[in-house]
């Protein structure tokens, strides 16, 4: 995926969930746009304006999402919110099949699958001048 592709994705986010994402910068991989669209639709459905995202990031190999939200709505929206969090362990982070997490250390990265795990294999693998 190019990164044209993926801010792309993200004004797709934008436009759809204008008051959700407002100002928020998603500093995750494409394979999670997936996962965020589901998301950002549940919440939306909650109300419009009723949720707002802060910050959207990966954090010990997962996807972590800061939110606000009203107290009448902040379980529902916690609910939804941590149940994308859980399934981003199984999601690629580039591509979105279905991947796993490598290593149990909080500093591991975040699921690949095997095609994009054997690519940078390769990648990192590969002489300077293949780089």
């Amino acid at each position: 995926m190019t990164t044209t592709n993926w801010e792309q994705m993200v004004r797709d986010l934008e436009f759809r969930y204008p008051e959700l994402m407002n100002n928020v910068f998603l500093e995750v991989g494409p394979g999670w746009y997936y996962l965020l669209d589901n998301m950002c639709a549940k919440l939306y459905a909650l109300g419009p304006g009723e949720v707002k995202l802060v910050q959207v990031k990966e954090k010990f190999a997962l996807l972590c999402v800061h939110f606000e939200a009203p107290e009448e709505l902040y379980n529902r929206a916690s609910d939804i919110v941590h149940a994308a969090e859980i399934a981003s362990a199984n999601v690629c982070y580039r591509c979105s099949k279905s991947g796993h997490i490598m290593g149990a250390h909080l500093w591991s990265e975040p699921a690949l699958c095997n095609i994009c795990r054997d690519k940078k294999k390769e990648k990192k693998n590969a002489s300077p001048e293949e780089k």
